[in-house]
């Protein structure tokens, strides 16, 4: 019904409608389709919104740290979601241990609203600690019923190594907000209430630092073990942390010797409370006498981790060092004949290579020192002086002396008998201290006879290696199979070639050309300046003939000829340090730059005749050298043609 419609009485109807109440039925109509409009308006813009309901798994696992060593610990943070959740169920694998009471507890709730529907949704965050037992890779898992159903995380594993981890000392923060020292969040404590008092008596005890020594008067020498020693309070409510999350370095040790750091981790119950103790165990020996000291281990800017009242994270600084440690050290007594300098408890065996041998055949007297103490300290004793043998200066040929307490070292000297006949090799004597009882104590060796065996008319012979006396010869043969003799009639050794005389040849050369040839050489010069390697190489044979004329007038023809030829053949194979081949290294560097077996056969058969002429001591007649001198000339030049 419209204006017009009321004021014409054509319609038939009386008017019954005042004024007031048609203007509050026209306020109903506005403001219900005002009301109705911004209903549409508003579900039009929530449309327009994403789904913000996570898609993803509602139980999430994390592990802090995922390696760890045996006796460790670490964290499993667990996040669970949904509309209705129950409390999670945390599980693992026998190779680890979880506490099953959470030492952290969070909970949160947010509503979601999308397409038209909303819902609110509630996230509970657990935090459990758990121990590492066993090595290998163990699984974690989580339960926990969410809306009715019963969810399982997914797989989580975590590392366990047989070495407990120097880095995992605290485990890690909760995933939620962090406060900074000097702040907070949430509801604190007054000072002075009951609460932060125990507090600071918990924190004073939560980090325990010390050191000791196994004893405090000791001698010069005497091997002592220092422990270095962290307790760390076991609570799944504070958990301690280094500014570096690595163990605080150890005090400076100027005055002592140190062996090989050893790490223990195990757990120690004290008044009440469960601590984590690492130790470092050090052995150490003093260098001088007097009074020395060890500095504190100290633990500096350490930070204690806690949760207030409300669940969240605080810090609270702490520093914490060991005692200072004196140690008297005593000279040792005046030391006796055949002390070496070995201090500590040793035992020794020894054994001879054979019993009965040929004149020039080298046998070999071993003994082996076994004990605790300074590796460093266990020499070798004077080689024993024998009228009818060289004997050679000792050699260390194996060795223990990695840790401390099982040192072990086998010394050996090579007796190379002059002339025949039965002969006894004496017992050596080897003193060392033992600061146990503060005495010295000798150990010996066993005697040994030795049968010798040769003609009396060939002991004036030069003895050649594999120990056969020869008949004198004049030049040395390469190409024998037989290693004895090594000098043997030499005239078929000498070259069976002629020797020809290049021919001149006259070169006319142009000037521009000797212009090009003079670029040419300064630019070679540089080259050779900066590659001195090279340099070596194409100098190789001149400078050995140069070497073995300089060494054959002072040092003798034998020891000319062995160092010249290690020489030349380390510099045309651009070996960095020639010095200390030995006939393997020469054997094996040939091999490996592709040289012929037969040539590799006659040049180590020559340097170990050498060596061997060297180590019996003998001197070789005037015929001999000259064999030697010529076999080395032979060789040189076959080595120059292969090596240049």
């Amino acid at each position: 019904m419209n204006a017009k419609e009321l004021c014409c009485p054509k319609n038939g109807g009386n008017m019954k409608y005042i004024i007031g109440q048609d203007k509050q039925k026209k306020e109903f109509r506005i403001k219900t389709n005002t009301v109705s409009l911004l209903l549409v308006v508003f579900f039009l813009f929530i449309g327009l919104v994403p789904y913000t309901y996570s898609q993803d798994s509602p139980i999430q696992v994390q592990i802090n740290p995922t390696e760890v060593g045996i006796g460790d610990s670490f964290d499993v943070i667990v996040s669970v979601q949904g509309t209705n959740v129950g409390e999670p169920v945390i599980s693992s694998e026998d190779g680890v241990t979880i506490n099953p009471q959470s030492f952290y507890s969070g909970m949160s709730t947010q509503m979601q609203i999308g397409f038209g529907q909303s819902r609110i949704v509630t996230t509970k965050e657990r935090h459990y600690r758990g121990y590492a037992q066993q090595e290998g890779e163990w699984k974690i898992f989580v339960r926990a019923d969410i809306d009715g159903k019963q969810y399982v995380s997914p797989e989580v594993k975590i590392k366990v190594s047989k070495t407990p981890s120097s880095q995992q000392i605290v485990p890690p923060s909760p995933s939620i907000p962090q406060r900074q020292p000097g702040t907070s969040q949430g509801r604190r404590r007054q000072s002075g209430s009951q609460g932060t008092r125990a507090d600071q008596a918990l924190f004073d005890q939560a980090l325990i630092v010390e050191s000791e020594l196994s004893k405090r008067i000791a001698f010069q020498g005497e091997v002592l073990t220092l422990i270095f020693r962290a307790k760390i309070l076991e609570s799944p409510d504070i958990s301690i942390q280094t500014t570096t999350g690595n163990f605080p370095d150890l005090p400076a040790l100027d005055n002592f010797y140190m062996g090989k750091v050893q790490q223990n981790t195990r757990r120690e119950d004290q008044s009440g409370k469960v601590y984590r103790v690492i130790e470092l165990s050090v052995p150490i020996c003093p260098k001088s006498v007097g009074t020395l000291t060890v500095s504190p281990w100290e633990w500096n800017n350490c930070y204690i981790r806690y949760y207030n009242n409300w669940g969240w994270p605080e810090t609270y600084s702490i520093n914490k060092s060991s005692g200072v440690l004196n140690l008297e050290v005593r000279a040792l007594p005046d030391a006796p004949n055949n002390y070496f300098g070995a201090v500590g408890r040793y035992t020794l065996t020894s054994n001879l290579s054979q019993t009965e041998v040929n004149v020039g055949t080298p046998i070999y007297l071993a003994m082996t020192i076994r004990g605790s103490g300074n590796p460093d300290f266990v020499r070798a004793p004077s080689k024993p002086t024998l009228d009818w043998a060289y004997v050679s200066d000792a050699e260390i040929i194996s060795g223990n002396t990695d840790t401390w307490d099982n040192v072990e070292k086998t010394i050996r000297f090579s007796i190379t008998p002059l002339k025949p006949g039965d002969y006894e090799i004496p017992a050596i004597e080897y003193n060392y201290f033992n600061p146990q009882i503060g005495q010295y104590n000798t150990l010996r060796t066993n005697s040994f006879r030795v049968k010798v065996t040769g003609k009396a008319s060939e002991v004036d012979n030069v003895i050649t290696v594999g120990g056969i006396p020869r008949m004198e010869t004049r030049s040395v043969d390469l190409s024998s199979s037989d290693l004895l003799p090594l000098i043997t009639e030499g005239i078929q050794l000498k070259p069976q070639r002629f020797y020809y005389r290049g021919s001149v040849i006259a070169i006319f050369v142009l000037s521009p050309l000797i212009s090009m040839i003079s670029i040419g050489l300064g630019l070679r010069k540089e080259y050779l300046r900066k590659n001195p390697i090279y340099l070596r190489k194409i100098s190789a044979y001149t400078n050995a003939i140069e070497k073995f004329n300089e060494l054959k007038t002072g040092s003798g023809i034998p020891a000319a000829v062995e160092q010249s030829l290690k020489q030349y053949i380390g510099d045309a194979t651009g070996t960095l340090n020639v010095f200390g081949l030995t006939s393997d290294d020469v054997e094996n560097i040939m091999k490996n730059q592709g040289i012929g077996n037969e040539l590799i056969y006659k040049t180590v058969r020559l340097i170990k005749t050498c060596e061997r002429i060297r180590y019996c001591g003998y001197s070789v007649s005037v015929e001999e050298n000259r064999g030697l001198e010529e076999g080395f000339n032979l060789l040189m030049e076959e080595l120059k043609k292969m090596l240049g």
